[in-house]
C-alpha cells in the first residue's frame, strides 16, 4: 500500500512491508536533456527488515524518480522478491567468487572450499537503491574474504548480475 512520504524535513513513516522508515528527501524542478521540466526527488530512505537470520539494512536513494510513493512500494517489492529469491542469489555470488576464493584467498595447505560452504558463510546485511534500475544485495563474507562486503547486483527482472567486493 501507498504510503505518504514526507517531503523536505526529515521524518518517520510507516510502511506496510518495510516498517519504520526514517525520510530526508527534498524536491525539485529540473529539465533533462532539452524536455520539460518534472519534479525529483533527492536524499535518503532507510529502514531495516529482518531476513537470513539478520537485521537487513534497506537503503533508497531516489534520485531522478518523480513518483516517490510508487518507486517506495516497487523497492519493496523487489526487496521481498530479493529474499525470496535469496537462495539463488548465493548461488550465483558462489558460482562468481568461488573461485577466486580457492585461487587467491584460502589458506595454504587447506582443500578448497566448496559451494555449499561458501554459500553457508554469505549473511545478507543490506539492499540498495538507486532509482528504478539500480539495486545492489549486500552480504557479509563470513571472514572468506578478510572481512569484505561480497555485491550483488539485482536486474530489474530480478536475476542476479554482476558481483564484487567492497571494503
Amino acid at each position: 500500500m501507498t504510503v505518504q512520504i514526507p517531503i523536505g524535513t526529515p521524518g518517520t513513516v510507516r510502511h506496510d512491508v518495510l516498517g519504520d522508515l526514517a525520510v530526508d528527501v527534498k524536491q525539485e524542478r529540473q529539465r533533462f536533456d532539452g524536455g520539460p521540466e518534472v519534479d525529483v526527488f533527492s536524499g535518503t530512505i532507510k529502514g531495516t527488515v529482518q531476513a537470513d537470520g539478520a537485521t537487513v539494512r534497506i537503503n533508497l536513494t531516489p534520485e531522478l524518480v518523480t513518483d516517490l510513493p510508487g518507486w517506495v512500494d516497487r523497492c519493496a517489492a523487489r526487496v521481498m522478491q530479493a529474499i525470496a529469491g535469496l537462495d539463488a542469489i548465493k548461488a550465483h555470488a558462489a558460482d562468481d567468487h568461488l573461485p577466486i576464493f580457492n585461487k587467491h584467498w584460502h589458506d595454504d595447505g587447506e582443500p578448497p572450499l566448496g559451494k555449499p560452504d561458501f554459500v553457508s558463510r554469505l549473511r545478507l546485511s543490506g539492499v540498495n537503491f538507486l532509482d528504478d534500475e539500480f539495486m545492489d544485495v549486500f552480504f557479509d563474507d563470513g571472514d572468506l574474504f578478510a572481512g569484505h562486503s561480497v555485491i550483488v547486483a539485482i536486474e530489474e527482472d530480478g536475476t542476479p548480475g554482476q558481483v564484487q567486493l567492497f571494503g
